[in-house]
């Protein structure tokens, strides 16, 4: 049995934002980073643990999946949620 993935709104307007700036001069390359991020945590309704450790926080709850240039943070709400509460470019 898999979990449920929560994006939070802020997460969602990051990502957003960073796409559609990528997109100003790479369309393509927006749609492609698109469709690996929803890939990605889509993949966390199976396997909650898959991402590692946020070393920041060196807490084993929240976690971070890296897709492009995106480090997509999540936290384990419980054992049945998996919240996306952060869409962080990693040059930033």
């Amino acid at each position: 049995m898999g979990v449920k993935v929560a994006w939070s709104q802020p997460a969602l307007d990051e990502l957003d934002d960073a796409l559609a700036y990528i997109a100003f001069d790479h369309p393509e390359a927006a749609r492609g980073l698109w469709s690996r991020a929803k890939a990605a945590t889509r993949n966390l309704s199976q396997h909650p643990n898959l991402g590692r450790m946020v070393p920041e926080y060196q807490d084993p709850a929240i976690r971070e999946l890296i897709v492009g240039p995106f480090r997509i943070i999540y936290h384990l709400e419980d054992p049945g949620l998996a919240t996306i509460l952060a869409v962080v470019r990693s040059e930033r």
